[in-house]
């Protein structure tokens, strides 16, 4: 058994605790359009943390896990940089930087994500997201629906998905008629969103041959 000691001081980690609670005010908030299920209206609410609260906290805030809807452009930079970003089915990061640990997409091509998932984006990303952020066209997708308030893993397995693992199957197997060009590319095919020709080229299968 080996100790090995923090490097953080107890007032620091009690600063970052008070930070996530509370806010911190040396950041910057973004506000966006979202479902305030609680009060059940759709309005502008801020990610700073003292704006909202969770489900055990009695308070008239919004709750924390408010979705935000977006148009479907929002991800067309992610999608452009694969060296720079990991866009997955369900989480978008930055090599080096920042996560978004939870997004999905609506049965109205609307891209949607909790303000609490917001919050923690460095400012000038909250500000990219809140460039497309716009009215609720339908409620969140019935995956996230299942996954994030039923608590349930019983989804029909996406056919995208579906593609990715016979893709490295048979990319594993090395049959001498078909080749797959690198292990990452099944995982940077997606689904197009929007009409952009640009989009249809770089998402379609024409990652592998």
């Amino acid at each position: 058994m080996q100790i090995v000691r923090s490097r953080f001081s107890k007032a620091d980690v009690a600063a970052r605790r008070s930070a996530a609670w509370f806010g911190d005010p040396q950041r910057q908030y973004a506000a966006f359009v979202a479902y305030d299920s609680k009060n059940g209206v759709v309005r502008e609410i801020s990610t700073d943390p003292s704006g909202t609260a969770n489900y055990f906290t009695t308070s008239d805030l919004p709750f924390e896990l408010s979705p935000a809807f977006f148009r479907p452009e929002v991800l067309t930079k992610y999608k452009a940089d694969s060296e720079k970003y990991r866009l997955q089915d369900r989480k978008i990061s930055c090599r080096g930087g920042w996560s978004l640990q939870n997004y999905d997409v609506n049965t109205e091509g609307q891209v949607h994500t909790y303000l609490v998932y917001l919050r923690n984006l460095p400012f000038e990303e909250q500000q990219h997201r809140k460039a497309y952020n716009e009215e609720p066209k339908g409620p969140i997708s019935r995956r996230a629906l299942k996954r994030d308030f039923e608590g349930s893993w019983e989804v029909e397995e996406d056919p995208l998905e579906r593609l990715r693992r016979v893709a490295r199957e048979v990319g594993g197997s090395h049959v001498p008629w078909w080749t797959l060009r690198g292990e990452d590319l099944p995982d940077r095919v997606h689904y197009p969103l929007t009409t952009s020709p640009d989009e249809w080229r770089t998402s379609s299968c024409t990652s592998t041959s």
